[in-house]
């Protein structure tokens, strides 16, 4: 008996190794595509990617702990002359939030650390099954002035 179930064993062994690696999803998701706006690419940009909350907002998630407390962690790159950009994104920072669109907002990089946008956020569909996606021509509105009195 203790035969058979070795040998049992021995042969379900590839089939249940074969049916965890079908149902791991990879741990990133590799996003690609071409930031715009009307004028054309934006080039030279720093992108951020960064989970979508129910209201349809972009969220900067930011650490609290440890030696990068306080800055943010939502993935970056910074595009090209012609607007392409590529980026690894970690799955886990969707947890919690939607998983079937990501926000996607442009920067210019004053240097040490400091950040300024003149481009409102968007959101991108993505197929969460996928680990590699690309949301195409992503064209960003510029920002409205806020709080003028006339």
């Amino acid at each position: 008996m203790k035969r058979f179930l070795a040998a049992l064993l021995v042969a379900l062994a590839p089939w249940v190794a074969l049916a965890q690696k079908k149902d791991a999803a990879p741990a990133t998701i590799e996003v690609t595509g071409v930031l715009a706006d009307a004028k054309g690419p934006l080039a030279g940009k720093v992108v951020r990617v960064g989970p979508i909350d129910s209201s349809g907002n972009m969220l900067m998630i930011r650490s609290l702990s440890g030696p990068t407390s306080g800055q943010g962690v939502n993935p970056q790159a910074t595009t090209d002359a012609q607007g392409h950009f590529t980026l690894s994104v970690s799955r886990n920072l969707f947890r919690g939030y939607r998983d079937d669109a990501i926000g996607l907002a442009a920067y210019t990089d004053l240097g040490n650390g400091r950040m300024s946008s003149s481009h409102q956020s968007a959101t991108a569909k993505v197929d969460p099954k996928k680990d590699k996606v690309d949301v195409g021509r992503v064209v960003l509105s510029p920002l409205q002035p806020k709080g003028l009195v006339r």
